[in-house]
């Protein structure tokens, strides 16, 4: 089987992994819930400074802005469902569980009760932790533009704050830096121009990348494969 298996529809995203290690640094998703069905192996997780391991036939949830970082050995197979808390809010667990039901043919065989378990567990959905309005404003503005090489003094002075204390804010609302922010909002822009067609050259610029090898690098442990694996799993849709 394929190392990865990609899917997106409107409002949820599938990403199916077997068998590719990789240690994904700590990192968040801003309004996105994602669902991680742990089909065969072992995967470790860690949150709030809690490492915690997941074996076959398990699932977990990681709830928007929450840090985390995913470890994944040699041996494993883990489909993750990234679903909009948009989207997740306009439906019922029911309508989400036919719709994602109706969807999973390209992942292989999946346990039907674990993945109605798993979405029943969103519901009801609780709304994201609170942050400082100021911090995720500035999260939002990163997120919007992050090719832009905009500096921390720069985002400080918009919320009238020193630079030192930015940064410490930042992290403590959003459990990164906003350097390592603004890292993912780029690689996550390359992905949707990729899924688009645009070629890879074009998408390094247009994000900000004006090295081709740091791109790649930046995307590869982020996304944990590289830019050209990433488009060959969206072409095989």
């Amino acid at each position: 089987m394929a190392n990865v298996v990609f899917q997106r529809l409107q409002g949820i995203e599938f990403i199916l992994l077997v068998n590719k290690p990789h240690r994904y640094s700590q990192h968040n998703h801003m309004s996105v819930f994602t669902i991680g069905l742990v089909l065969d192996g072992n995967v470790f997780l860690q949150t709030n400074n809690t490492a915690t391991r997941y074996e076959k036939l398990s699932y977990f949830i990681i709830r928007p802005l929450v840090p985390h970082t995913l470890l994944l050995p040699d041996s494993y197979r883990l489909l993750t469902i990234c679903i909009e808390q948009d989207y997740l809010m306009a439906h019922t667990a029911s309508e989400i569980y036919l719709k994602l039901l109706c969807n999973l043919k390209p992942f292989g065989r999946i346990d039907n009760t674990l993945l109605k378990n798993a979405i029943h567990a969103l519901y009801p959905v609780m709304p994201c932790a609170k942050t400082r309005d100021d911090m995720l404003n500035s999260a939002i503005f990163i997120r919007n533009n992050p090719e832009r090489d905009i500096g921390i003094q720069e985002m400080a002075d918009a919320v009238h704050s020193s630079k030192y204390h930015f940064l410490r804010v930042f992290k403590r609302a959003l459990g990164i830096t906003p350097h390592r922010f603004q890292l993912q909002s780029r690689i996550r822009k390359a992905q949707r121009l990729i899924e688009k067609g645009t070629s890879l050259t074009d998408v390094a610029f247009a994000t900000g990348f004006f090295d081709q090898s740091h791109f790649i690098k930046c995307f590869k442990k982020t996304v944990g494969f590289t830019p050209t694996e990433y488009k060959k799993s969206c072409q095989r849709r």
